[in-house]
């Protein structure tokens, strides 16, 4: 107790002494001040006597001395005057600087780099270097002096500098690009981008730079002593000059004089000092938020960027769905998707991004991909991304409406737009130029084309033994669905080879092909539409088949049967990469009905390896993955927020509820069923089977918060639910138990 009570006692004293030494500090700084405010009000004998003395000592206290300045002064006409410069450099110098700024920091090449440098680099040449030429110019050569617009000119010159510094730190550093985008999709041009969306953002830095060069302007006497002589045109400081005689100077009505031209500025100040503080400290360093919070957002009217995610990859906010441009890139797994920024629901299809080193903790990015051009112009649908020569190559299919839905501008009317193949390129993966860096490689379908017009999309690319190849999801109009492939030899100009036709049963419209080799043979996946027929919604299924693909006619052989990649039927646009060790490597979309508190809706499957056994296509959970789970618990309560894995051997007639959703085994199947935990929505499937199991009864059961995967005997079937609402509870029959693990902290 003695302790604490010194303790305490020592900081109270520390305390006490910083607030002197404050006070202390404080009152040197308002000492002179207060000095002119006393002085204003004596008389010019008891200045000279004791000019520092007190007001309550002297007597003949007057207000002479200010009616004198008001006088003497012209005041009315000097304060129109430094109210006509501040306010009109003021202005110029925020308008000018705030657009040079933004054009620095949104435009980065040698010209702009260049110029910004030079604009830092001026800051440290002395005024007083240049003010003689600066006269010598002006005055002797171009004639200009004695006109307020040169004044307000030089103020404006003088300043641009440390402005532009200014607002180029607080643009780089608060304002979103993705607010930009946006406003590029609706139709706004670079001008109206700016004056509506950028502007009205930078309040904090305009009214640090507005009180900042405000009072530069309104106090300076220097640079308007060199450039204004006549007495009509003097500004308040230079007409506190006319107090000053040869042999004498009337101290009091300067007083009076200096704090008249200090009100003003000082009354603006007061009224802007909450602006000021915050503007310094959001331009000099980015929010402390962004390095400390594991959610690492920036969000404006539901835009979110740099959200980190485990295990599985979660919309950032609002809407995604298909996974596009799945690749190892530069020591990096990068992971595209279509994305809807502005609300939970499906609309004009921008490209998110997400990067990841092994395929378990991710990161998302800026918006890669958004519409700029007449192709692409209502929406940058799936695609796939390679790499050649050190750079990323994206291709994805841009849509173009014929008449947007006047209700609701993001969706279409009668399916009535076209479709158009086009490419963007980018040297590092991240930086991805969509004004000026676009191209169409394969133009919409003519009418008697390969393909239909408006439902062909989702390129596929890949390297073949002698060329690039490229396999589109199209239709041939009769209801049956349609592959198209291409080749090409230097990625950009590409030629219609075959075109490969479905068999009834298979939907009418194939969606996001992907074919691969594998050690056992070739795979294709795709997602046909309308391949289920059982009234239920999400009637689009993601399929996969082993085929042979022959390269020299681009032949495909398309089977009779096909498996389903998930049979929870969530799943939806499976797409395929080569992770760092070879292995082929699947995420997924999965599906759900509702947002997740009305914020968010989407989100990907665990990245699963893709192996074709004896005609058999398995999902393996990847090893990356797999190995996360090392800690083993005895509640739910102890899971990291990542989730949970329960491993378990199931008998025949035997169940495990896990949270309220159940798995059971009905003889040779494994079976599920949802509805406590799904919600009202009994449009949508409950109970589930997967096909007759062959190989054992094993089950590896991943549980997130929104999904749950079963994995049988290592991916011989996969099982995935997405499901809201589950509890802690685990209630089991089986008798030979079960392991529950998490992630280590």
């Amino acid at each position: 107790m003695k302790q604490t009570t010194v303790g305490g006692s020592k900081r109270k004293m520390a305390n006490a002494l910083a607030i002197a030494v404050l006070v202390v500090i404080f009152l040197g700084y308002m000492f002179p001040f207060l000095m002119v405010v006393i002085n204003s009000l004596k008389q010019k004998r008891d200045i000279i006597k004791d000019p520092f003395s007190w007001l309550f000592t002297i007597k003949g206290l007057s207000f002479d001395n200010f009616v004198k300045a008001f006088v003497q002064m012209d005041f009315l006409n000097a304060f129109k005057n430094s109210l006509l410069v501040t306010v009109s450099a003021t202005i110029l110098v925020t308008l000018l600087a705030a657009m040079l700024a933004y054009y620095i920091v949104r435009n980065k090449n040698k010209i702009s780099d260049i110029t910004f440098a030079l604009m830092v680099a001026s800051m440290i040449i002395p005024f007083q270097a240049i003010m003689i030429p600066l006269v010598s110019i002006y005055g002797g050569t171009l004639h200009v002096l004695e006109h307020r617009l040169t004044l307000i000119f030089m103020h404006t010159g003088f300043s641009m500098a440390m402005s532009v510094f200014m607002f180029h730190g607080f643009i780089k550093g608060n304002i979103p690009i993705a607010l930009e985008e946006a406003s590029c999709i609706d139709g706004c041009s670079h001008s109206q981008t700016f004056f509506l969306i950028v502007f009205p953002l930078l309040k904090p830095i305009i009214s640090t730079m507005v009180i900042l060069n405000s009072l530069a302007f309104w106090n300076d006497f220097l640079l308007p002593s060199l450039v204004l002589s006549k007495k009509e045109l003097l500004t308040l400081p230079l007409s506190t000059y006319s107090f000053y005689g040869t042999y004498s100077a009337d101290y009091g009505t300067i007083m009076a004089g200096l704090l008249l031209c200090v009100i003003p500025i000082l009354v603006l100040y007061v009224v802007l000092q909450k602006q000021i503080i915050g503007g310094v400290v959001a331009g000099a360093v980015k929010r402390s938020e962004e390095h400390t919070s594991e959610l690492l957002v920036n969000v404006y009217k539901g835009w979110v960027i740099m959200q980190k995610d485990k295990i599985h990859l979660k919309s950032p906010g609002n809407w995604i769905n298909d996974p596009n441009g799945f690749i190892y890139y530069r020591g990096k797994y990068h992971l595209f998707y279509q994305y809807f920024p502005w609300a939970p629901q499906w609309g004009t299809m921008h490209w998110g991004h997400a990067v990841s080193k092994d395929l378990v903790n991710w990161e998302h990015q800026e918006i890669a991909l958004f519409p700029t051009k007449y192709e692409d112009q209502n929406g940058c649908f799936s695609g796939s991304a390679l790499e050649y020569r050190g750079r990323l190559y994206l291709y994805y299919t841009g849509v173009h409406y014929h008449q947007p839905d006047p209700d609701n501008i993001h969706l279409c009317r009668n399916e009535q737009f076209l479709s158009s193949q086009m490419l963007i390129t980018s040297r590092d993966g991240m930086r991805f130029d969509n004004f000026h860096n676009k191209s169409v490689i394969i133009p919409c379908m003519e009418e008697n084309g390969p393909g239909d017009r408006t439902h062909t999309r989702d390129p596929k690319v890949w390297r073949g033994s002698d060329a690039w190849y490229m396999v589109l999801g199209s239709t041939d109009g009769d209801g049956l669905g349609k592959l198209l492939f291409y080749r090409s030899t230097d990625l950009t100009d590409w030629k219609f080879v075959n075109a490969v036709s479905g068999k009834n049963g298979f939907g009418w419209m194939w969606e996001c092909p992907d074919y691969f080799e594998t050690e056992g043979g070739g795979v294709l996946l795709l997602s046909p539409m309308e391949i289920m027929k059982d009234g239920k919604k999400d009637t689009a299924q993601t399929i996969c088949m082993p085929v042979e693909f022959e390269e020299t006619t681009c032949t495909m052989q398309i089977p009779n049967t096909y498996q389903f990649v998930d049979y929870g039927l969530d799943l939806y646009a499976a797409q395929t990469t080569l992770d760092e060790e070879g292995r082929r490597t699947m995420v997924a979309w999965m599906r759900m009905p509702q947002p997740v508190d009305g914020a968010w809706s989407g989100m990907f499957c665990i990245p699963r390896v893709v192996e074709l056994r004896k005609g058999h296509v398995y999902f393996r959970v990847h090893p990356n993955i797999e190995k996360m789970y090392t800690k083993q618990i005895l509640y739910v309560s102890e899971a990291d927020r990542a989730g949970y894995k329960i491993s378990v051997d199931i008998g025949d007639g035997e169940s495990i509820g896990i949270g309220g959703y159940w798995i059971f085994r009905r003889g040779c199947h494994i079976c599920t069923d949802r509805s406590n935990v799904f919600g009202r929505h009994t449009d949508y499937r409950l109970q589930f089977m997967t096909p007759e199991i062959k190989e054992g009864y094993h089950l590896d059961i991943y549980v997130d918060h929104h999904l749950i995967e079963i994995f049988i005997n290592d991916g011989e079937y996969v099982l995935s639910n997405v499901v809201y609402g589950l509890d802690n509870r685990i209630q089991t029959d089986i008798e030979a138990g079960y392991r529950m693990y998490t992630l280590e902290s």
